[in-house]
């Protein structure tokens, strides 16, 4: 950065996502002024949520491209719009935009080289979870509840994609090859944290508040009352959503129940819920987020996870994830 460039500070709430920046953006990180896009880029609604999520309050542009934000930030607003049709639209285009990136990428848990690994067996199941997936998505409803996920956030769309691919293929391997089951583990996946949804958002703020626990323990039994009343998925989908945080141990929640009383396709999505998390709040290179993932996992056994189940996931994944 030039010494005589002058920058100045810019609120994010200025800044709007996946539109063209009329001028380079910088950040400030450890007392240093560093570039995080040029003029004519673009910052994804994922990176934009994570600033929010992380309370970025501001971003910071030359002092030369005042005018020209400002002038972008008005026309945005003006194509952004605030009437009652434009919102009316917004989830189904917001549907129309998830299904496009599914389709583009049916296969990604949060592990984009996760192919990388894999041998001739796991390549076979990659594509089957794939043609399978495809085939689940096309059902106007499940399109219609990926739009719900959506406007709640695009990080809870990401996760329930995650898990519910990943719950398909885990699913697959273990040896459920009936269509009905992996439909019933991709929905199941795809809407296990459904209940958030039903949750004031301001609850979910503070990870250490009581407001926040109380929320986390509701939202499994949240979501499948709400399902219940606004859908006709199986009694085995809503199962999954009201178990996906029991235990083996019984020490879980809402019920409380063990071992065999939980459902078997739920442990699974219960697997890929938990791999999924600890990869996607990590740190490191890629291959080192999945490795330390699957250690951890491992280290649950007769706990968290039931020990058979959880023998047959860690081995299905220590077969594709990239050594």
């Amino acid at each position: 950065m030039g010494d005589d460039l002058r920058l100045v500070d810019i609120p994010i709430s200025h800044i709007f996502p996946d539109r063209e920046l009329p001028g380079d953006i910088y950040l400030h990180i450890a007392g240093k002024f560093i570039k995080y896009k040029n003029q004519g880029d673009t910052i994804p609604l994922q990176k934009y949520e994570l600033f929010i999520f992380k309370r970025v309050k501001s971003l910071y542009i030359s002092s030369d491209m005042r005018e020209s934000f400002v002038d972008y930030y008005h026309k945005a607003r003006s194509a952004a719009g605030s009437g009652a049709g434009e919102r009316a639209g917004k989830k189904a285009s917001n549907i129309v935009r998830i299904r496009e990136e599914v389709k583009l990428d049916l296969f990604d848990f949060g592990t984009r080289d996760i192919e990388a690994g894999a041998d001739d067996k796991g390549e076979s199941l990659i594509q089957k979870t794939k043609e399978t997936v495809a085939v689940i998505m096309e059902d106007v409803v499940v399109q219609d509840f990926i739009g719900q996920l959506c406007n709640y956030g695009q990080g809870m769309v990401d996760h329930s994609m995650n898990v519910a691919n990943l719950s398909s293929f885990l699913a697959l391997n273990i040896g459920y090859g009936q269509f009905k089951l992996l439909e019933t583990i991709f929905l199941g996946g795809l809407l296990h944290d459904y209940g958030k949804t039903r949750i004031k958002e301001e609850y979910l703020q503070d990870p250490d508040s009581d407001l926040f626990k109380d929320a986390m323990i509701q939202h499994a039994e949240l979501g499948r009352n709400s399902l219940i009343l606004d859908s006709d998925f199986s009694d085995e989908v809503l199962r999954i959503i009201m178990e996906h945080h029991e235990r083996h141990d019984g020490k879980g929640y809402p019920k409380g129940i063990r071992g065999g009383k939980i459902f078997d396709l739920t442990k699974i999505v219960s697997f890929a819920n938990s791999f999924d998390n600890l990869v996607l709040s990590g740190t490191g290179a890629l291959p080192v987020r999945q490795r330390k993932a699957l250690e951890l996992l491992s280290k649950d056994s007769g706990k968290r996870f039931d020990p058979k189940i959880l023998d047959k996931c860690l081995r299905t994944m220590d077969s594709i994830v990239a050594k």
